[in-house]
């Protein structure tokens, strides 16, 4: 049902595109000009095609790209998009030092969203014991060490909150919250950043060379345009991708469950 509400939404975007595009561009013409471009019947259509070609392939580099268990969409308009890419742990290693030697303590996370040790003690920066040095992650299997911004007497940085915040030591990933494990990615700030500008470029080439504005005139309305549809219209259809994509991960979840639960019926040793 998402799938064919987006296909809908696309439809009516090239078909608003182009009426909008051939009457806007024949009142603005005939107003600015001495006559609107000739042959607006085709180019009208093209531009829309052209537009709406382009937020296609924005949605399915989105498809592509969507982490169902994120909220965030990767590829997003200029102001909306987040190129820090976070994740939750279930478990990590708090680290406090023991005269030379390093104690590690496991910490899981609790429906409350706060870790706690096999005692049943919250997670703490520092107690009676010592002070946190350090954070262990395991991501598949390699140990990823944080640490926090100490001052040359070991003790946290003036200023800082309950969680001070740790960084991985050589390397670009930080905790900035208690098991939010987070890396900012050049790669999707760049990606980011050429689409929407891309998008912009192709605003102002539409108008200007197929629809036969003025440079200037074609800049200014590429500007409108754009920030219109930037701030209106592409955040629902992203939106409707992000839809698509959970709906897909839900739907697999339940087909494999599905098999399981019939394998389970006809050989009870499975669940063995």
């Amino acid at each position: 049902m998402i799938v064919f509400v987006l296909l809908v939404i696309f439809v009516l975007l090239f078909a608003s595109l182009a009426v909008f595009l051939f009457v806007g561009a024949l009142v603005v013409q005939g107003y600015i000009y001495s006559e609107p471009a000739p042959q607006m019947y085709w180019r009208a259509p093209a531009a829309a095609g052209i537009l709406t070609g382009f937020i296609g392939l924005w949605t399915l580099l989105n498809l592509a790209a969507i982490d169902p268990n994120q909220s965030e969409i990767p590829y997003d308009t200029l102001f909306r998009f987040n190129p820090t890419e976070t994740r939750p742990v279930r478990e990590f290693w708090s680290v406090k030092k023991e005269g030379q030697e390093e104690k590690r303590t496991r910490f899981i996370q609790r429906g409350t969203g706060e870790y706690y040790d096999e005692a049943g003690r919250p997670w703490q920066r520092s107690d009676t014991r010592g002070v946190v040095t350090a954070i262990v992650v395991d991501e598949k299997g390699q140990e990823l060490r944080f640490e926090p911004q100490l001052t040359r007497d070991g003790n946290f940085k003036q200023g800082s909150e309950k969680f001070p915040g740790y960084f991985q030591k050589g390397g670009r990933r930080s905790m900035i919250h208690i098991g939010q494990v987070s890396l900012f990615r050049w790669g999707l700030f760049i990606g980011n950043l050429f689409l929407n500008a891309l998008f912009f470029g192709l605003w102002f080439v539409c108008l200007w060379l197929i629809l036969r504005f003025q440079w200037p005139h074609a800049l200014g309305l590429a500007v409108v345009f754009w920030l219109t549809v930037t701030l209106v219209v592409l955040p629902i259809v992203l939106a409707k991708t992000y839809d698509v994509v959970r709906m897909r991960a839900v739907a697999s979840v339940a087909a494999d469950g599905q098999v399981l639960a019939k394998m389970c019926m006809i050989s009870p040793s499975v669940t063995m």
